[in-house]
Order: C-alpha cells, then sequence, then structure tokens
C-alpha cells in the first residue's frame, strides 16, 4: 500500500493522536490504538533513542540504505518501520508498505501473467520501500528468486527498510534456498544500518507471567553469519549461480 501524507500535526515518532493511511485503492483506514505515533523507548531500552532520531532524518533515504530491525514478535519493529514511512511521506517522499508475503504473492502472479519487469518498476518507483515480516511465514517455491530480482533493480538506487524475526544466518532456510539468500544479503548488507531489539513483546507485557519462558526470553537474533567485505559503490557482477528463472506455486 502507498503511504500517503497525514495531518501536519501528526508527528510520527512523537506526541500526537492517530494519524490515517490510504491504502492503494485510496480507501483511508483509521490507524488503531495498537499503532498510534509514539513510541515507548522505555519498554525497549536496548534501542538508542537518539540513534532512531537520527534515521528520522532520513539520510537513509537519499543514500539508498537499508535499514534492518531485528528482533523477536511485538518488540516495535513494524511501528518504527511505519513511523519511519510517515516521516518520508511528510519530507514528501514517496513510500509503499507491504509484507514480504503479500509482495512475493504480487510478483508471483504478475510473472505468470507476463507481467514481471512491469511490476518490478512499479516497485522500484517509491523513494522507500517497507518490507515487513520476513520469516513469519513461508516463502513459495521461487519466492526467494523473485525477491531477488525486485532488490538487485533497486540496489543503491532505492532505500528499503526491512523487518524480520529471524537472524541473517537463518535466511537460508526463510528463503528455501542459501544462494538466493547470501546474494540477497550481498546487496541488503553491502549499505545498510542494523537495528537489533533484544526484548520482550510489547503487545504481551500486561500476561507476561502467562508466557513460556522461550516466548519471553529476551535472547539476542544472531547477527550475520559473515562479515560482507567492504566494496566501494556499484553494482556487483551477477552471481554466475543464480538463476533468475523462477518456478512460481
Amino acid at each position: 500500500m502507498w503511504i500517503t501524507p497525514l495531518p501536519p500535526s501528526l508527528s510520527a515518532l512523537g506526541e500526537g493522536s492517530h494519524g490515517s493511511i490510504l491504502n492503494g485503492n485510496y480507501a483511508p483506514y483509521r490507524l488503531s490504538s495498537a499503532w498510534k505515533p509514539t513510541f515507548d523507548f522505555t519498554f525497549q531500552p536496548s534501542l538508542d533513542r537518539d540513534r532512531i532520531l537520527t534515521l528520522a532524518q532520513l539520510g537513509f533515504v537519499d543514500r539508498h540504505e537499508a535499514v534492518h530491525f531485528l528482533g523477536p514478535p511485538g518488540t516495535g519493529k513494524s511501528h518504527l518501520a511505519t513511523a519511519l514511512g510517515v516521516e518520508a511521506v511528510k519530507a514528501g517522499k514517496s513510500v509503499y508498505f507491504t509484507t514480504l508475503a503479500d509482495l512475493i504473492a504480487s510478483l508471483a502472479r504478475s510473472e505468470r501473467e507476463g507481467r514481471l519487469q512491469e511490476r518490478i518498476r512499479f516497485f522500484c518507483r517509491p523513494s522507500l520501500l517497507i518490507v515487513d515480516e520476513i520469516g513469519y511465514l513461508p516463502v513459495v517455491h521461487g519466492g526467494g528468486n523473485l525477491f531477488f530480482q525486485l532488490v538487485n533493480a533497486r540496489y543503491e538506487r532505492g532505500a528499503m527498510i526491512l523487518t524480520s524475526n529471524r537472524g541473517f544466518a537463518e535466511w537460508g532456510d526463510v528463503f528455501g534456498d542459501p544462494v538466493v539468500a547470501t546474494a540477497l544479503l550481498d546487496r541488503l548488507l553491502h549499505h545498510a544500518v542494523i537495528v537489533q531489539i533484544e526484548g520482550s513483546s510489547y503487545r504481551l507485557r500486561q500476561h507476561a507471567e502467562l508466557m513460556p519462558e522461550h516466548v519471553r526470553s529476551k535472547a539476542l537474533i544472531a547477527p550475520p553469519a559473515f562479515a560482507p567485505p567492504q566494496k566501494p559503490r556499484g553494482r556487483p557482477p551477477k552471481n554466475p549461480q543464480l538463476s533468475l528463472s523462477s518456478t512460481s506455486a
């Protein structure tokens, strides 16, 4: 969905009332109380407030970087991604928000209809593309390949925000193909800001004692299994082992 301008009085990372977002059909819906434009940094002390406010200055959008929010469910990843998207819209930038599952479904449908490149160009249009919920749902066969084609098309041309409850070392399992996962991380970690959130679910804060210990755990999501070498800016050579053809489920 396209995120479109909110009332001037709304501040995505400060005090404010509920706001409206318009979807791709320009049908308004209200943000629920869970999405009101404030963030309780005291509940997630692992977060550096100044670092988040620096991201809200949107330099990463101008530099075409990728921002990764990693952490367990309920720790505020989607909230922060949406808040930064709203700030970008208020600054006059175009923003598109989608989940990974919906994004891949859209690309797969376009591929079946012979319109894949047209759809990739569509997702390359916004200055900022937000991809939410990486790792929550299984990726369909060939979906990782489709996502790679989009990431490769946006590489150094447009900013992205990605949220995930899975560490980078697990992306081979998430996308069902370690070769595709490595190629994705090569692009997405080259010019990247990684925000690791360690903490409990904000949604479950009133019922924490009822949850199993592994759900209440504040375990750190593993960092990348490898340290991508520093490279000069510029499009990398195509991975000779990576096929850009895919089979949709």
